[in-house]
């Protein structure tokens, strides 16, 4: 048997660069949905960075980001990214109460194909939680008229 017998099944993977603390300024590359291999369904993102304060981040680099269904505040934090994705395509403002179901399954299909482009501000910080671990949290913003 080969050494690719069965490579035609494969995968691709990407990610695992994920947003350090900083102020980065990001454009949109893929916006997908998908389930880990241990059964957690996730959305993710790729961004290409156009600017950061965070020298591990070069410009032109592409930074990642993931959101598990299994962690607290899951929803809040895909919803807060689709608002800022949304409002910089839309060149304004968009009200997050029109982010539902049917919204983000727009948003994801295709990889984001719709959405992407879109230029974002992510400010990262490291929070401390309850059980003495860390998390990075992000606070987006949608970029207009550039």
């Amino acid at each position: 048997m080969s050494l690719f017998a069965g490579i035609r099944n494969a995968q691709v993977t990407s990610g695992g660069n994920y947003m350090r603390a900083g102020t980065h300024a990001l454009q949109l590359l893929k916006l997908t949905q998908g389930r880990t291999r241990k059964g957690v369904d996730f959305v993710a993102a790729d961004f290409r960075v156009l600017s950061s304060t965070n020298e591990e981040h070069p410009e032109g680099s592409t930074v990642n980001w993931f959101a598990g269904a299994d962690k607290d505040g899951f929803l809040s934090n895909v919803k807060a990214l689709a608002v800022a994705i949304l409002s910089s395509h839309a060149g304004e403002m968009v009200d997050e109460n029109t982010v539902d179901e049917d919204v983000m399954e727009g948003l994801v299909a295709e990889g984001g194909a719709e959405v992407s482009g879109a230029k974002l501000n992510a400010d990262a910080f490291l929070v401390d939680t309850r059980r003495g671990g860390k998390f990075t949290k992000i606070i987006w913003a949608p970029v207009f008229g550039e």
